[in-house]
């Protein structure tokens, strides 16, 4: 490689950084070198990634503290000042998410929201769940769900909240941008990592914007006696769904914000009224730096 393909590369990778690094400046989120290196548009190395953010660190363009990075050193310590709050979380939603792995119908649970990419910062912060159902049982797993929440948890959100839940063999995602790129590519796996490997799959456009993105490995299906799901399913599941639907749709109707994100068809429960996606690429849409 000459030395001019060199700086050229470099100079690529840097903005492609600076992008990122503007990207979660709108959370006010720092990000480790390994972060950095995930959410980068173009291919690299995590050792070329800590070279180019120390190369624009020296020219002063980014800031570095206790191996965070970001383009405004206040958000370095706001990052630093949560870890054990973020910690503390990660281990509850690791137990929530074995849990709802128990329920009817679910086929993968997997962590979305702020405590994906750990930035949780207060304790109004929800555990935020994305779910992967059986077939046709997106409604009928939602409303168990729910049912589960209302009565047990008295209607709290904060260890229990589950906006998106998609059938397994309805996992492409309908809107493509930058946003939901960066939400789909920040899952964590709770269970079944298989599964999410191939609702990437299913989304190839979250892969090429995040080609540095690691894709779980793949494992055989393991088969799972499932005795109270084969009861609800062959005595009232489809009228179950059906019900659920409806009544679901119903109420999201009832409740609908202008600003929010909202589906209701057969295979994908979307329910976001407070969504951040406009704000976030109104926010894009005003850095000069290029995104390739």
């Amino acid at each position: 490689m000459t030395t001019t393909t060199k700086a050229q590369t470099t100079t690529i990778l840097e903005e492609s950084a600076l992008q990122t690094l503007h990207y979660f400046g709108y959370f006010e989120h720092a990000l480790r070198v390994e972060e950095v290196h995930k959410y980068l548009n173009v291919k690299a190395s995590p050792a070329a990634v800590e070279t180019a953010l120390n190369c624009m660190l020296k020219k002063g363009a980014v800031s570095c503290n206790e191996g965070l990075w970001a383009l405004d050193e206040a958000h370095c310590s706001i990052r630093e000042k949560h870890l054990k709050r973020n910690a503390r979380m990660l281990r509850a939603a690791k137990v929530m998410g074995r849990f709802i792995q128990c329920f009817p119908f679910v086929r993968g649970v997997y962590l979305s929201g702020s405590l994906s990419k750990h930035g949780v910062t207060t304790n109004e912060d929800d555990l935020d769940f994305f779910i992967i159902t059986k077939s046709g049982r997106v409604w009928a797993t939602k409303l168990l769900l729910i049912a589960f929440k209302k009565v047990f948890l008295f209607n709290n959100e904060k260890y229990f909240c589950i906006n998106l839940l998609m059938a397994e063999d309805q996992l492409e995602l309908k809107k493509h941008n930058l946003y939901i790129a960066t939400e789909a590519a920040s899952l964590i796996p709770l269970t079944n990592p298989s599964l999410l490997r191939e609702f990437w799959e299913k989304n190839p456009f979250v892969l090429n914007r995040f080609p540095n993105l690691e894709l779980p490995k793949k494992h055989s299906k393991q088969k799972r006696l499932r005795v109270f799901e084969a009861i609800i399913d062959s005595t009232v599941g489809k009228a179950l769904e059906r019900s659920a639907h409806n009544k679901f749709k119903q109420h999201v109707e009832e409740k609908r914000k202008e600003s929010g994100y909202y589906d209701t068809s057969e295979g994908v429960s979307a329910y976001f009224p407070e969504s951040v996606e406009e704000r976030v690429l109104n926010h894009m849409s005003k850095s000069n730096l290029k995104d390739e």
